[in-house]
């Protein structure tokens, strides 16, 4: 466990958890990932460095109350959406610059770290309105992941 790693995380959103009056509402160090969940009353953040995929994976997230909402296994029309990766939100809005698509080059904390505070400066820049409680983009962003889910089992049916 690299408990160093999330405490790092937690250092690097330092920055929202001012603006937007972000608690850190749990931390899981682990020996192939770290995990962070920071929120406010209306959103949060789940912040994961996954070291099998070499990247961080960061989510945000409509509370229910102070309660992080299940995310579906499988993704259909049906589904009830209020968890999203950031990145499907950056490529919505054009951000530049972005994170999206960053990998780290090898397993380094300081790799990790300088690529998530791309992704807290992105946050800063093209998510405030998210972070404040606005969620009016959540529609949009629900129908482009629906979409490639369409996508994803047409494709899996024709296997």
């Amino acid at each position: 466990m690299n408990q160093a790693l999330s405490n790092e995380i937690v250092r690097a959103f330092h920055p929202l958890a001012e603006r937007f009056d972000i608690q850190v509402r749990s931390r899981q160090d682990e020996a192939q990932r770290s995990e962070v969940v920071l929120a406010n009353e209306t959103t949060a953040l789940v912040v994961t460095v996954d070291w099998i995929e070499l990247r961080p994976f960061v989510r945000v997230c409509r509370l229910h109350g102070r309660t992080l909402p299940i995310e579906p296994l499988f993704v259909d029309d049906s589904s009830t959406l209020d968890c999203f990766d950031v990145d499907t939100l950056f490529v919505y809005r054009k951000a530049v610059p972005s994170p999206v698509g960053k990998t780290l080059p090898t397993r380094s904390d300081a790799a990790a770290v300088a690529l998530v505070e791309e992704y807290v400066f992105a946050l800063q820049n093209f998510a405030s309105d998210v972070l404040g409680g606005d969620f009016s983009v959540f529609p949009a962003l629900e129908a482009i992941v629906k979409k490639r889910a369409r996508v994803l089992n047409v494709r899996r049916q024709q296997e």
